[in-house]
Parts: C-alpha cells; structure tokens; sequence
C-alpha cells in the first residue's frame, strides 16, 4: 500500500496525537495485532500487517510514530523510499537535510521525521531499505528521557 509522509504529520487518515481508538476506527477494514517493539516500550505497538504498517503510541495513548515494513510503499516529496539502495536514499536525504544524522543502522532526519533502516548500514551501503519510521516533533529526545527514566526507576 502506498502512504505519502507529511513530515511531523503522519500519513493520510492517521496523524501524530491521534488516539489508539481513533487510528483503529480509521483502518477498520484492516485487521491488527498488538505486540512490545522492545524491553523499554511502554504501550503496545499495534501491527496492521497486510499493509505493512506498525503504529506506535505513547501515554496516554496517542499515536507518536509509524514504521512502513513489508510491503508498505511509503514516500517523501513524490520519492518511494522502501527497496531502494540505502546509499542512493542517504544522499537524496543528505542533500534535502545536511544535518541528518548517521546511525549504524541508517540515519535520523529531523528535518523530516523520518528514519530509514537497513540492518547493517555502514557495511552494506547498497542494501535496500527495510523499513522506514516517521515519528512527531521531539521523539527521539522525548523517547531518550523516557528510557532514562525507566533504567534509573525515575518517576514510578
């Protein structure tokens, strides 16, 4: 399924601060599982598998991110960013965002909120991209407070 990304916006039908209700009513067609992303998730991710797309959310329960998997056709400014060498994407983003950073595993575009993966970026440059996360205004820096907090029992 193709999803055009409105950067710090979300995708046509579902957008950041939406509820977990309001996400599931917009794709009632699709069925969904739930699943933990990881040990510091917090709320379970909501997996719409037969169009290759994860919804996340945070307290109390408001869409925060969206990950593209599978099948997911997901663009930015007309471009398709799945399945393309991770090397060609890196520099059509690094052009549009110089600042984006370089991570093991891809990069992070906060001037697009937006994070393609690949699973071994740095040694395998011209691996497709696997997936692609889009999240809203201030993720990362909130999601690194967060996990903080958890680690050091901060806040319970």
């Amino acid at each position: 399924m193709k999803f055009a990304i409105e950067p710090y916006v979300g995708i046509e039908g579902i957008k950041f601060g939406m509820t977990r209700d309001a996400v599931r009513n917009a794709l009632a067609s699709v069925k969904f599982s739930t699943f933990m992303k990881g040990p510091y998730s917090t709320f379970p991710t909501d997996a719409f598998s037969e169009i290759g797309l994860h919804v996340y959310y945070k307290a109390p329960g408001i869409c925060s991110a969206l990950e593209f998997v599978l099948s997911a056709e997901p663009t930015l400014l007309g471009r398709q960013l799945m399945g393309v060498p991770f090397s060609e994407l890196r520099s059509w983003l690094l052009a549009l965002d110089p600042s984006a950073e370089l991570i093991g595993t891809g990069l992070i575009s906060r001037k697009f909120g937006i994070s393609p993966y690949v699973m071994d970026a740095f040694r395998h440059p011209e691996d497709p991209v696997e997936s692609v996360y889009a999240f809203e205004e201030g993720h990362y820096e909130s999601k690194a407070l967060e996990i903080s907090r958890i680690k050091t029992g901060a806040g319970s």
